[in-house]
């Protein structure tokens, strides 16, 4: 860290005289790795937008941190991006960057057809919105099918968050072929059963607009 990234840091996230502990600014600079000195202040300006909702400065700067980098990744995700080079930093920053939202269309090597969709419920949990339990729920997958997910995603890093749909599924969903291919997914052999499985997702509906 140089000393005029520390002394920035200490302006935009330090007490009110611009100090910040020593132990605490290379914690700071540790935890925004990814951002840029020239890219600080805009960051400062963006977690001004947490700081009403959290009683504690640790806790909006993290909680903006998470949004930034998801933000940083969205738009820079390309074939070949690198954007972790740990895969259990990775699963910890997916579990929280995703919660409760779509993760992931599935490709070549996911275990998956392509274009299932993945998402992180509200525990973390991995879920596939193409199959729906008896309780009208998500089937949530089990640990060999997420270890496989996490697995594919860490050396494809460029679909974290690209919950595209290709032209295949608009094919499998909305055409009027009265069988779909039992290859195409496990346990369903009719249109009507994978659009049962779709249930209220709505999907037609969806591609169409």
């Amino acid at each position: 860290m140089t000393n005029q990234r520390a002394k920035l840091l200490a302006e935009l996230f330090g007490d009110n005289k611009g100090y910040l502990p020593q132990a605490k600014l290379l914690k700071l600079d540790k935890k925004l790795f990814f951002i840029k000195d020239d890219e600080l202040i805009d960051f400062a300006i963006f977690c001004d937008r947490y700081m009403s909702n959290f009683v504690s400065k640790d806790a909006a700067i993290h909680k903006a941190c998470v949004a930034w980098q998801r933000n940083f990744i969205t738009h820079n995700a390309k074939p070949g991006a690198r954007f972790f080079k740990n895969k259990d930093l990775m699963i910890e920053f997916i579990k929280e960057a995703f919660k409760n939202d779509e993760l992931c269309s599935c490709g070549k090597g996911s275990g998956f057809i392509n274009s299932v969709i993945i998402l992180v419920d509200e525990f973390g949990n991995l879920r596939n919105k193409f199959r729906v339990n008896d309780n009208g729920v998500y089937t949530r997958l089990d640990a060999n099918d997420e270890a496989m997910i996490f697995s594919w995603l860490f050396e494809n890093q460029h679909k974290i968050g690209d919950c595209k749909i290709t032209q295949e599924i608009k094919e499998l969903t909305c055409d009027e072929s009265p069988k779909l291919q039992e290859s195409n997914f496990k346990n369903v052999k009719t249109k009507d059963e994978a659009l049962a499985m779709i249930g209220k997702l709505s999907v037609c509906k969806r591609l169409k607009k």
